[in-house]
């Protein structure tokens, strides 16, 4: 317990040594003129897309979960939603997003029935995020390439996405 205490106290250490090394690359002058020209109109703007962006995630993830059976309030998916968005955010490949399903581990006791819920919605991700990138390279590629050369593209990446999602 004394041995975990310690190595507690250095990482924290270690972590203030590095938060000030960081700081002390900051040129001032500039952050404090980038920080004068800041609107707060699009600091308002940007919260409510943020909070709306949240809560729809919120809610698609309570429709899985109540597809299967399971009924909670929205504070409570909506909490930890963002508690595994953060986690997301901090782990390689968005593991974090999986902490979701240690929540409902510990409603159910079954691991099949836990990572349906986060797994259907991660696949939902993906899946947006492939047709967002289709789209975005239709756009592009007749904006930057000729017409042939863009179905090519198109192609090509219809190829990819399908052989992520079924291989």
């Amino acid at each position: 317990m004394k041995r975990a205490r310690h190595i507690s106290i250095w990482f924290r250490a270690i972590g203030l040594i590095l938060f000030a090394a960081i700081l002390s690359t900051i040129d001032l002058k500039s952050s404090l003129s980038q920080l004068a020209s800041f609107r707060v109109g699009w600091l308002g703007l940007y919260c409510a897309c943020f909070i709306a962006s949240a809560l729809l995630k919120s809610l698609r993830w309570k429709a899985a979960l109540n597809a299967q059976g399971f009924t909670y309030p929205l504070f409570t998916v909506f909490s930890i939603n963002s508690i595994a968005s953060l986690l997301g955010n901090v782990t390689p490949g968005r593991l974090g997003e999986f902490s979701k399903a240690a929540f409902v581990y510990r409603q159910t006791n079954s691991v099949p029935k836990s990572l349906v819920s986060t797994l259907l919605d991660r696949l939902y991700d993906v899946g947006m995020l492939l047709i967002v990138g289709v789209v975005a390279t239709i756009y592009f590629a007749k904006v930057l390439f000729s017409e042939t050369a863009s179905l090519a593209l198109l192609g090509i990446l219809i190829l990819v996405a399908a052989g992520l999602l079924f291989v």
